[in-house]
């Protein structure tokens, strides 16, 4: 009498089905500026080889009506597993002038078809797994007028894509260098961005701190963004002139994203030069307005902004700045680098407002 035995047996690495081929388009999202130069979007598509039989494929970016993309396709070989290549295209909204965001999709098509990309997840407590999701570039159109010929130096914090996203705008923007902090010479530049947490993450800054505050004097334009009191941030040396951070963040927040913001000083130039920033500027923004808002500050500074969460009292250390000799210095605890990494058009429109020479004024 013949018995049937089952017996399962757990592979020690998973089993994947995976596509043929995985795409990532660098980069992946992008806000392309109507009121800058037409300027294509370089895009580049990284091809691997995961799976399949073949060895050709031919990519393709399959844009709006009225969109324009070249090359149409751009074939490529991939002969075993593993193998990499890169397919490179140029891409424009044509006459296409609205604001508005779009999801391009990109896709192989030959021997080797797929629409995914394919990202692996690996850790020893988990083992290795797979996300797989479409392949595309997410594309926002937004009018952003930029500050003429402003040069910009940029000190980057912790993971700071900001200046990434400031060069996308049309901006040009020069990464300083510990050597460019301690011993550069600032007066090349307009305008100085410290980026989010860089007081922490930059040792050079506190001992620059004297040339910061010369930079200022003489008519540069000084931003700093958000931070936290921890971030080797002394309210009365730090900034140029004193500045406090709220602590605890419950306190000095405002996480409803959709709060309504007030402008207090309508006229100021940071709301109305190059871009008079209003309602719809504080529209479609992304988790929060902002934490650490400032809690006391110099009467040199002006408030610019009210805000609050729903039943809360309003608060206005999110955006201040003071005329300081004949320059400018701007402290902002609203998540501008957040804002921007998700393509809301008001944050880079309020950015470009915020980089622009004290003589723009």
């Amino acid at each position: 009498m013949d018995t049937e035995v089952t017996t399962v047996i757990e592979p020690e690495t998973g089993v994947a089905v995976l596509p043929s081929v995985s795409l990532n388009p660098v980069p992946e999202t992008v806000l392309y500026n109507l009121a800058a130069p037409d300027a294509p979007i370089e895009l580049r598509i990284e091809a691997q080889r995961l799976a399949g039989v073949g060895r050709d494929a031919a990519i393709a970016v399959d844009v709006p009506d009225g969109w324009v993309v070249e090359p149409a396709t751009s074939d490529i070989s991939l002969d075993r597993i593993g193998v990499t290549a890169e397919a490179v295209f140029s891409v424009s909204p044509g006459k296409q002038r609205e604001t508005a965001q779009y999801g391009i999709p990109v896709r192989a098509k030959g021997t080797l078809a797929a629409s995914e990309k394919v990202t692996v997840v690996a850790h020893p407590h988990i083992g290795r797994t797979y996300a797989i999701r479409p392949a595309k570039i997410m594309v926002q159109t937004a009018h952003v007028s930029l500050p003429k010929g402003a040069r910009i130096a940029y000190i980057e914090g912790s993971a700071d894509r900001v200046p990434d996203r400031l060069e996308q705008l049309g901006l040009d923007v020069a990464r300083l260098s510990p050597d460019q902090v301690s011993y550069g010479d600032l007066s090349a530049f307009d305008t100085l961005v410290i980026g989010i947490f860089a007081y922490r993450t930059r040792p050079e800054l506190a001992a620059a701190n004297a040339r910061v505050r010369d930079f200022v004097q003489a008519g540069g334009n000084l931003v700093t963004l958000y931070h936290r009191p921890w971030d080797n941030w002394d309210p009365a040396v730090t900034p140029p002139r004193p500045l406090t951070i709220g602590s605890p963040s419950l306190r000095w927040r405002v996480t409803d994203q959709n709060a309504s913001v007030r402008h207090l000083v309508p006229d100021h130039p940071l709301l109305t030069r190059p871009n008079r920033i209003g309602d719809q500027d504080w529209a479609g923004w992304h988790k929060e307005r902002g934490l650490y808002f400032a809690s006391s500050w110099d009467s040199a500074y002006e408030a610019l902004l009210e805000m609050a969460d729903p039943g809360e009292a309003p608060l206005d250390g999110a955006l201040l700045s003071a005329r300081i000799g004949k320059g400018r210095r701007t402290h902002t605890s609203l998540i501008l680098h957040h804002q921007l990494e998700h393509l809301v058009p008001g944050a880079y429109r309020l950015f470009a407002n915020l980089v622009a020479p004290v003589d723009a004024d």
